[in-house]
């Protein structure tokens, strides 16, 4: 029971899972379609500045703002991987690294908007009535982050059942042999690096309110390269794996 746990060690529990949604989101990228990437946390921040910038200036619910924060993230990480379809091993994580050090000066220079260095502050979520936030209600924000990862966790094992994830699959393990048998090798990365991003704005929209406050600093360098060593600490290609690291880098 949430409520029977210690204040801090629940609110850890409840950063545990945001964790494990954006492993989730590179573990799609990397583990099932074997695209390396050093910029994912330029799509963490993509997500979370849209999620909030959304309810401030438009003044769109969350359970509005929310999907379209992934939506645009993920449209964003689709079109960056169109150009970079033709990129491999530490040739496309240079690339990626290179988003995330853009994205980081793009947050500065677009200060009218983002307000630059100053930062946003996450307003509270307000769903049907009931308030969602970490430090006024931090139960009921982690059921509602709970539910987020159980969703990606069906999402995620449903599309690695379907064609799509078969795709992806063999991409990974050969791009010659994937071509022989039909599969758009191009188009195939694009989709993955478009899901894996949209996941990944999810949990930066997450991140964003637990943190409360951020800027473009939240999200460096440093945690492109923690979420990468999270799968990989966590076994790479399982959903599993992705808990797993997140609760060591999480924790720790």
């Amino acid at each position: 029971d949430y409520a029977a746990l210690p204040m801090p060690f629940g609110r850890e529990m409840t950063n545990v899972l945001i964790w494990a949604i954006a492993g989730m989101g590179l573990m799609m990228l990397v583990g099932q379609t074997g695209q390396a990437s050093l910029g994912h946390a330029a799509f963490l921040a993509i997500g979370c500045y849209a999620n909030v910038l959304m309810q401030i200036d438009l003044g769109l619910p969350f359970i509005v703002s929310f999907p379209i924060a992934g939506l645009i993230t993920g449209v964003a990480g689709a079109l960056i991987a169109l150009p970079m379809t033709k990129l491999h091993g530490i040739y496309l994580g240079i690339g990626t690294l290179a988003v995330a050090i853009l994205t980081d000066d793009l947050i500065v220079i677009a200060e009218p908007l983002t307000r630059g260095v100053v930062g946003l502050f996450a307003p509270t979520i307000d769903i049907f009535g009931l308030t969602f936030d970490r430090y006024g209600t931090p139960d009921r924000f982690y059921w509602l982050v709970l539910a987020v990862t159980l969703f990606v966790i069906w999402v995620y094992r449903n599309i690695l059942r379907s064609p799509l994830g078969r795709s992806f699959s063999a991409v990974r393990d050969s791009e010659v042999s994937a071509r022989a048998m039909g599969v758009n090798v191009a188009r195939t990365k694009a989709i993955s690096f478009g899901i894996s991003t949209a996941i990944t704005g999810l949990a930066g929209a997450l991140m964003g309110h637990f943190a409360g406050i951020f800027n473009n600093e939240t999200f460096n360098l440093i945690i492109s390269i923690q979420l990468l060593l999270m799968i990989v600490i966590g076994g790479i290609g399982s959903i599993h794996g992705a808990f797993f690291g997140a609760a060591v880098v999480a924790l720790l």
